[in-house]
């Protein structure tokens, strides 16, 4: 019984729309409350239970289950973009082409296009006429043409399986750890939470090369990133 408070990404729409229908009708008293933010959330102070993010963003105090396999990115355009401009085959060809920039809610800064050759990781100051704050007018408009994404994979796999987005230049961008289910170490106490969790584990586990469990995210001061002990 009572209030379970999860927030995530816009981008995990589909995971909830699975998980979701199936926790309703197993605790029918649970009110779930689910809010899709793309800022960087603090747990505690906002008052969730739980929320969902990329692993390189849980902070390194909290509990986490994996979710998801890493995340693999693209630079995505659309066909009617690359019949006029061609298709930029490395990344130092990018700054050529129109791109589409993403402003990040919580510190205001420009994402900034990350790839790698070899060992070296480096980035790219694209160019273009349009930035926005929201991942889906984003992709629309990359699909409407109007230049080039830097998006992840699963963000945009209906748009490529149905050829209104075409991929390019995966192989040169680092993968991402994979989406998590996390929080603090105090609230697994609660069985509502307890419920959720057991339901997620069961139901990603029967995803392709997700190995679920419990595991502290630790941070790595040196790049940046985060990584799960061992």
């Amino acid at each position: 019984m009572g209030t379970l408070r999860i927030t995530a990404p816009r981008s995990t729409s589909d995971l909830f729309s699975v998980l979701v229908p199936v926790f309703r009708r197993a605790y029918p008293d649970v009110v779930l409350e689910v809010s899709l933010d793309d800022a960087t959330i603090d747990l505690v102070a906002a008052g969730y239970d739980a929320g969902i993010r990329l692993g390189e963003s849980v902070e390194k105090d909290m509990v986490a289950i994996r979710l998801t396999p890493e995340i693999t990115w693209s630079v995505v355009g659309a066909p009617s973009y690359f019949a006029k401009t061609g298709r930029p085959k490395t990344p130092e060809e990018l700054v050529r082409h129109q791109a589409i920039r993403y402003r990040f809610l919580s510190s205001q800064t420009l994402h900034r296009w990350g790839f790698k050759r070899g060992k070296r990781e480096f980035l790219v100051d694209v160019r273009g006429g349009l930035i926005v704050n929201d991942r889906g007018l984003l992709i629309d408009f990359a699909v409407k043409g109007l230049g080039l994404a830097y998006v992840s994979d699963r963000e945009v796999q209906s748009h490529v399986a149905a050829g209104r987005l075409e991929p390019l230049l995966r192989s040169y961008i680092p993968c991402d750890a994979g989406l998590y289910l996390y929080f603090p170490e105090h609230s697994q106490t609660q069985l509502k939470l307890r419920m959720f969790i057991d339901m997620v584990r069961k139901m990603t586990a029967q995803l392709p090369g997700v190995k679920t469990g419990y595991a502290p995210l630790v941070a790595n001061t040196l790049t940046g990133k985060r990584k799960r002990s061992s």
